[in-house]
């Protein structure tokens, strides 16, 4: 699991960035950890394919989660402003 956890946070700052309007403010969005770069991530660490698409499974599934969360905060958000 450390693995996971490990490249999910080493490639944060590989998410493409996006600003959405809200009402009366604009909040920064980020994307998805692009698969290139899970891809160029696992190959620098020496990780085979099996590993590798269990790897992009589990970074998907994390980054899905996370913008779900981020979503459901700007809808609170705007629900307050």
């Amino acid at each position: 699991m450390l693995l996971y956890l490990e490249c999910w946070n080493d490639l944060e700052s590989d998410r493409p960035v996006e600003w959405i309007n809200l009402r009366r403010c604009v909040v920064r969005s980020s994307g998805a950890i692009p698969f290139t770069a899970i891809d160029t991530w696992a190959r620098r660490k020496g990780i085979d394919n099996e590993v590798f698409w269990l790897l992009k499974t589990v970074i998907t599934y994390l980054d899905r989660k996370r913008q779900e969360r981020e979503a459901s905060q700007r809808h609170l958000d705007a629900q307050g402003a």
